[in-house]
């Protein structure tokens, strides 16, 4: 729970004046750069392009006829439909003066501006410092009226159907080489309350609550920073060490980035008392030595983990390569180990052996069991005249985990790729669930044409039933 700030009014009042100077800042820079860059000549480099998506709603849920006697398109699918549509803007610029390089990227959607990130890229001596601003508006899923999952943005209040766009972070990376040692440290200021979603595949995207508002009086920073040291010894052993303090090992999202590394809660400013000045913490611990030659075909990784997000129980992985085999070259073995006092317990590992284009991996529990199996192939077909490549993806699970659970094949993914006359052709299947049943189709087509950027895309979902897609373009300069 976020403390209440002792003086709201004049907190108020200060987060107002220093979004004003901070975007007034930024207009500076950015007419100082257009002004001194049409001077010196300044490398100005980037892309702008917009992207379309669009998925048609069932008929049924299409309401026609006058409002008193309300009738829906019919209760079969119907071949014209109304389709929802999401237009979506990307701009990026970069800007290089004299050894500093400032970029701007954004995004620009129904809601809005999306996000902004401002950068600042130098090198001072033998210092590199990396700076970023992030502004973005806060995103939460939900579900709609069709029932498919769809984003919606925070009002700055309830009903006004206006979305503000946030301060959420600034990100400081700086790295210098000493003597054959490479020390990074990172420091971050961020939003903490800010809500974590995003659209983008493999990460999830918080709900949002009955009445999504959000206001500067929600937001609360903290501060955190991790500490990375990294080198190697004169037989190639990589040596690599990081130190989190305030910094989680985790995820941070907006709705269109993602950045590892987050900032504590428990960092936030105002927590303490009687001194409202942000706490500091040891958060994790990591470790790891990369390449350690046990033999001339034989080489050992051993990394470990101490995080809080788990009680500081430690983490240990080996992993051993073997590059000498005749027929499977690489073979790969890992163990993953946990402790904090007591002994080791072997929590899981995997084998993953390699032939030519197929790979098999086989995954392991905490006692030994094979627990899933993981096969991928790929071919070349036609490789002399019209080549295409076919990839096959096969998850197969063999233990029964939890009742009622069934094993066997579960996911199987198919793709062929196909490259004709500058045009990128590439259909997909995937069949999942058990049984296995075809779940989705889809088909990705691209080009390039000199500095244009082409892209179009379909998919049908059996699961969800419902057909969607996009179309984007984009100019680089």
């Amino acid at each position: 729970m976020t403390a209440k700030h002792p003086y709201p009014l004049k907190r108020d009042r200060t987060i107002r004046t220093v979004r004003r100077a901070v975007w007034a800042t930024l207009w500076a820079v950015g007419a100082v750069l257009v002004v001194y860059g049409v001077a010196v000549r300044a490398d100005v480099t980037g892309s702008f392009g917009i992207n379309v998506l669009y998925g048609p709603l069932p008929c049924t849920q299409v309401v026609v006829g006058p409002a008193q006697t309300p009738a829906n398109l019919g209760d079969q699918p119907c071949e014209t439909t109304v389709y929802k549509l999401d237009f979506q803007g990307d701009l990026n610029v970069n800007v290089a003066i004299s050894g500093l390089v400032v970029g701007l990227h954004s995004h620009l959607g129904n809601t809005g501006l999306e996000d902004t990130i401002v950068t600042f890229n130098a090198v001072l001596g033998v210092l590199d410092v990396y700076d970023e601003f992030v502004f973005a508006q806060p995103f939460g899923r939900v579900t709609d009226n069709s029932g498919t999952e769809n984003f919606i943005c925070y009002e700055n209040a309830p009903g006004s159907g206006e979305c503000d766009l946030f301060f959420v972070k600034k990100r400081v990376t700086a790295s210098v080489g000493l003597g054959g040692l490479e020390l990074t440290n990172l420091a971050m200021l961020e939003d903490v309350n800010f809500p974590d979603c995003t659209r983008l595949p493999g990460f999830l995207c918080d709900p949002v609550p009955p009445t999504p508002v959000y206001t500067p009086e929600a937001q609360s920073f903290g501060f955190g920073d991790v500490l990375t040291l990294q080198g190697q010894t004169p037989s190639g052993v990589t040596i690599r060490g990081a130190t989190g303090l305030c910094a989680q090992y985790a995820y941070n999202l907006i709705k269109k980035h993602v950045w590892f590394y987050t900032v504590n809660p428990d960092c936030a400013a105002g927590t303490q008392t009687p001194s409202p000045k942000p706490p500091l913490f040891f958060d994790f611990e990591s470790v790891e030595v990369v390449g350690v030659p046990l033999a001339s075909d034989l080489t050992l990784t051993v990394s470990a983990l101490c995080d809080q997000t788990t009680g500081f129980a430690c983490r240990w992985t080996l992993e051993a390569a073997h590059t000498g085999s005749p027929l499977f070259n690489p073979i790969e073995l890992s163990a993953t180990f946990t402790s904090l006092a007591g002994p080791f317990t072997f929590s899981g590992g995997k084998l993953i052996v390699s032939a030519g284009s197929g790979t098999l991996e086989i995954r392991l529990d905490g006692t030994l069991e094979v627990d899933l199996l993981l096969a991928t192939f790929q071919l070349t077909l036609n490789p002399d005249t019209n080549p295409a490549t076919l990839e096959v993806n096969l998850t197969i699970d063999a233990k029964e985990s939890f009742p009622g659970d069934q094993t066997g094949l579960e996911g199987a993914a198919f793709s062929l790729s196909v490259e004709r006359a500058g045009l990128d052709l590439t259909l997909s299947a995937l069949y999942a669930g058990n049984p296995v049943v075809l779940q989705r189709l889809s088909a990705d087509l691209g080009s390039q044409a000199g500095a244009i950027d082409l892209a179009a895309s379909a998919f049908y979902d059996f699961v969800a039933v419902g057909l969607g897609g996009s179309l984007s373009a984009a100019v680089r300069f």
